[in-house]
């Protein structure tokens, strides 16, 4: 009986340690890469609010394109136009410092007049920025929903999704009847859809995956004169009493921001709610003998209508 219980112990000796000088290895554990996703909580909400501050400084910029255009309404011409009036600030945002952005791209490149050498434009206007500045009066966006952000599985990858507005006001996008003129501003809306890398804290790359404009973001599109895409994009005419010399010189054969012909040819495009209460409320009689009254550097058949037009089309 004892020499049984010493064989099976034996044997269980050896099962556990037979023909074995070391202890059996443990597998490696695989090394984990390090994501957006596997971030401590704290450096991850960190990384978060700095991708949405860093989206608001690419897409955000001048004028305040969510203005409410109704408190605007009847209002002389300056104090309207004035609080329609921004541009692209001088420097870049801190947080875009260390973003490569190609030379032909954003606001210090060389602007149309140089390129195109337009009337000897380049000395006086040299970049895109200093030529666009004195073409538009007041040009800006705004998110109006977002920016949300969303951690990738890349490194430093954050995704970050909203809808911006923008806004463009030239001088010669206006009717008048009398002494009353009709601030038409174009707006649009497009949606950002961007991935931003962040390597040691600071921003390296953006991929932009929405739709693109200059106007949208303009410290990394190349800046152009075509904006047809906002001529016929949610216009509001807003009446305004009297005239305002802007100051702007047109360096282009024609101006950036192109004003309706009549109101029926841009009927369904352009808000002319606001216009046409002054008809309703009697401050404009359209049968009267008053004669449409504009400024002389006005093309009567390109920048402006009268309301007899508008309102028989």
């Amino acid at each position: 009986m004892r020499r049984q219980a010493a064989i099976v112990l034996a044997a269980i000796l050896c099962l556990t340690g037979c023909g074995a000088g070391e202890p059996a290895a443990k597998p490696t554990a695989k090394t984990k890469t390090s994501t957006s996703q596997t971030l401590p909580k704290s450096q991850r909400e960190a990384l978060k609010r700095q991708a949405i501050q860093t989206a608001r400084d690419l897409h955000e910029w001048g004028a305040d394109s969510t203005i409410d255009v109704t408190t605007l309404n009847r209002l002389n011409a300056a104090d309207a136009a004035g609080r329609l009036k921004g541009f692209l600030a001088d420097a870049r945002p801190d947080s875009l410092s260390d973003l490569t952005v190609d030379e032909s791209a954003g606001p210090d490149a060389a602007s149309i007049p140089c390129t195109g050498d337009i009337r000897g434009g380049c000395q006086t206007v040299p970049t895109m920025r200093s030529w666009m500045s004195i073409e538009v009066w007041g040009a800006g966006a705004r998110f109006t929903a977002g920016p949300t952000a969303t951690l990738s599985k890349t490194p430093g990858g954050v995704r970050v999704q909203g809808t911006l507005r923008v806004m463009v006001v030239q001088d010669t996008d206006t009717f008048s009847w009398g002494d009353w003129h009709a601030l038409t501003p174009a707006f649009k809306d497009y949606e950002i859809d961007d991935m931003l890398t962040f390597t040691n804290g600071a921003l390296s790359a953006v991929d932009q995956r929405g739709e693109r404009s200059w106007l949208a973001s303009p410290w990394l599109e190349p800046w152009t004169d075509d904006m047809s895409a906002l001529n016929t994009s949610g216009r509001v005419a807003i009446p305004v009493k009297g005239w305002l010399d802007m100051g702007l010189t047109h360096y282009r054969p024609s101006h950036a921001l192109q004003a309706p012909a009549s109101q029926a040819d841009m009927d369904g495009q352009v808000d002319w709610s606001m216009w046409n209460s002054l008809i309703s409320d009697g401050l404009i009689d359209v049968g009267g003998s008053d004669q449409k009254q504009q400024p002389d550097n006005l093309d009567p058949e390109k920048d402006a209508a009268t309301l007899l037009e508008r309102t028989t089309g």
